[in-house]
């Protein structure tokens, strides 16, 4: 038949000599010697097998045209709905207050986005908006449909990268009905209002309790320090305020000075003591020698004028004595006279003296009762300055616990009363305000039916391509033959046209059987365009067949 492909043949063997193996290759001229039927028969063969590669990458490409058609018909509509909000500070009142304004609006809105997403809140709104179909009468919604809504919420700032760059953000939803998917919005903003409300007001009522027993509990410890403190006031009597003044004030010189007083009231009855021992001892030599009254020292005589008398009177007699002994004998009258006037006064000195030495021993008993009840008086002050010093330290840990503990009670104070103030403002407050209205777009997201048509055309083409070079082997340069290379190693070439080379006898182990595939391969196309196809190329490197292209090879 003249349509009929060409068959495989099979390969020609040169003979072998008794040296070695012989290897021929046949060149062009065994090409121009092959027979007339091969050539016409591989001249009918290329319109055949460039329709059959033509209608298979066709039919690829019609597949996956048809399938992107069925795709674009099949594919529902994606409806976007999108709402701005902003969320109020006081939502989420008891936070870090000094925290900077970008971190506390991106913690807004993260708390914000948690909420919205949870389960409870998801599942509300999916019963207040229904199904998007009614079907049977299974529970609605289900984990998976919670899923799916959870899938399709998102929340995205509305200006910057993160959130925290402004007050608002946006909340979109995508749903296949497009009033749902308003719906949708607009019931997981007021459902998320009412999470924020309600979990605002547990904060607050936990916050509240937490306060009400911190409050007692300061309070209980601030009565029993203060009790402390007034007991302790109390044990010390009038040294109470001089403790307390020591502990707002760490000043202890006004005790010091006390003691500094004492000391010198105490120095200087000690001095007078030692003074007046001293005039009672020559007060004792006066009384056994009236001359030795000249020696009495001032501070004596001014204590006692009437020695100071006598001895003003003695000093004087005994200056007249001597002047009158100059002037007359010791018989003389006058000589005589002076020296009885002095004697008397001796003995007036002699008589005086006692009186003077009782009353110095009186001044100095006085002394001395007055250094004991000074030194008495010392020592107790330095016993109570030593007692307030011992107390002081845990005075002053009491009195400080005290302070800090009015002032964390009336810190404790204020944050209840505010806490009371916003969990009563909870219910009538609004954390989520909507910016705008539940906004859609003209068209839905997402790639159109169109699109998807020109897109399944293209990928289609491209498709159709790859088949038909896939199954249409590569014309390689303008030869009319095929020249293939043989797996195993041959003899080397290099001898010219028509001769061949002989190689060294070699022991070669027995080769296995050959089996002839001729007859199973006699129907199968081996040429396209005086080219082998891409399965002959495979059986001709497999089984060492060669095809009716002019190419032969000899195997011994």
């Amino acid at each position: 038949m003249s349509n009929q492909l060409p068959k495989i043949g099979n390969e020609v063997a040169s003979p072998t000599s008794e040296k070695g193996h012989t290897y021929s290759r046949c060149n062009k001229a065994s090409v121009s010697a092959s027979p007339p039927e091969t050539s016409a028969a591989a001249a009918t063969i290329s319109p055949a097998w460039w329709k059959y590669s033509l209608r298979i990458s066709v039919g690829c490409t019609l597949c996956v045209v048809v399938l992107a058609v069925l795709v674009a018909a099949l594919k529902p509509d994606v409806w976007e709905a999108r709402q701005s909000v902003v969320v109020r500070p006081e939502a989420f009142a008891g936070g870090p207050q000094n925290a900077p304004a970008n971190e506390r609006r991106q913690d807004l809105q993260n708390t914000f986005v948690t909420v919205i997403q949870s389960q409870p809140v998801l599942e509300s709104a999916l019963k207040e908006v229904g199904p998007l179909r009614r079907t049977g009468a299974s529970a609605f919604p289900t984990l998976r449909d919670i899923d799916a809504l959870r899938e399709a919420v998102k929340i995205v700032p509305v200006a910057g990268d993160e959130f925290g760059s402004s007050d608002a953000i946006s909340v979109r939803v995508r749903d296949r009905s497009r009033p749902r998917a308003v719906r949708l919005t607009e019931a997981l903003v007021r459902h998320a209002d009412q999470a924020i409300r309600e979990l605002q007001a547990r904060r607050m009522a936990e916050m509240t309790e937490e306060l009400t027993r911190a409050q007692h509990l300061t309070e209980t410890a601030l009565h029993a320090d203060q009790t402390r403190l007034e007991k302790m006031e109390a044990d010390l009597g009038a040294d109470g305020i001089t403790l307390r003044l020591l502990e707002e004030k760490p000043d202890t010189s006004g005790l010091r000075s006390s003691l500094e007083q004492l000391d010198n009231q105490i120095q200087e009855l000690e001095s007078r003591q030692l003074q007046y021992e001293n005039m009672l001892e020559v007060l004792s030599q006066v009384r056994e020698a009236p001359s030795q009254l000249q020696a009495v020292p001032s501070a004596l005589l001014d204590a006692h004028p009437t020695l100071r008398r006598l001895q003003e009177a003695l000093t004087e007699a005994e200056v007249r004595l001597i002047s009158l002994k100059g002037q007359h004998a010791e018989e003389h009258p006058a000589v005589i006279a002076a020296r009885l006037s002095l004697d008397e006064l001796r003995r007036r000195i002699a008589e005086e003296t006692p009186t003077a030495i009782e009353a110095v021993q009186h001044e100095w008993a006085l002394i001395r009762s007055q250094l004991d009840f000074l030194r008495n008086q010392r020592q107790a002050e330095s016993a109570r300055i030593e007692k307030l010093m011992a107390l002081l330290p845990e005075y002053r840990t009491i009195a400080a616990r005290v302070r800090s503990e009015s002032q964390a009670l009336e810190s404790i104070r204020q944050q209840l009363n505010q806490a009371r103030a916003a969990q009563a403002a909870v219910a009538s407050s609004r954390f989520i305000v909507p910016v705008e209205p539940v906004q859609t777009g003209a068209q839905p997201v997402g790639p159109g039916r169109q699109t998807i048509i020109a897109g399944g055309v293209a990928c289609g083409l491209m498709v159709g391509v790859a088949v038909f070079l896939w199954l249409v082997p590569a014309v390689r340069g303008t030869s009319e033959t095929y020249p293939l290379k043989p797996l195993a190693p041959g003899p080397a070439l290099d001898a010219k046209e028509g001769e061949t080379t002989e190689l060294p006898q070699q022991h070669t182990p027995p080769e296995a059987p050959r089996i002839d595939p001729t007859p199973a391969l006699s129907n199968l196309p081996v040429a396209v365009c005086d080219e082998p196809s891409l399965l002959h190329r495979a059986l001709i490197q497999t089984t060492h067949l060669s095809v009716a292209t002019g190419e032969v090879l000899c195997d011994p």
